[in-house]
């Protein structure tokens, strides 16, 4: 199923977020992972379901349209977004939400209609924003490899 740029995503979802080598320790997740950068309005993500499973196939598919270049050292963590609102709510106050914001093609990137952003995000450099930083590792539904292995 597809989303309108803007529409909320269910709450049964899951995202990816790539986490470049320097927000890894091995498969611990360390940094500023989902805080927002004072110029964004939000934190860039992928949603598993905009393509068809098993897992494999997603992450090959979000991997090929991706406009980043995903290091070898790189990470793709994965969150579900019902896990993901619940603790920011509880832990930090955050009400959050994930909206579609699908890609259009553009030179020699594929249009990307998994690419969404979380919403209401606290930002970098923060009171908030440090707390969060010990949650985003609780609320990882999964850590994977940013490059295919094969």
């Amino acid at each position: 199923m597809s989303f309108a740029n803007g529409q909320s995503l269910p709450d049964s979802d899951h995202v990816v977020r790539y986490a470049k080598p320097s927000c890894m320790d091995g498969d611990d997740i360390v940094g500023d992972l989902l805080l927002r950068r004072p110029n964004e309005s939000g934190v860039s993500v992928n949603r598993l379901e905009a393509f068809a499973p098993p897992l494999e196939n997603q992450l090959t598919e979000i991997r090929r349209r991706s406009r980043l270049t995903y290091k070898p050292k790189g990470r793709l963590v994965s969150f579900h977004i019902a896990t993901l609102k619940r603790e920011l709510l509880r832990s930090v106050s955050a009400h959050i939400d994930v909206v579609a914001r699908p890609l259009e093609d553009e030179g020699k990137h594929l249009a990307d209609p998994s690419h969404a952003e979380l919403l209401g995000m606290p930002q970098e450099n923060t009171p908030e924003g440090e707390l969060l930083r010990d949650l985003v590792a609780l609320c990882a539904n999964d850590i994977l490899p940013a490059v295919s292995s094969s």
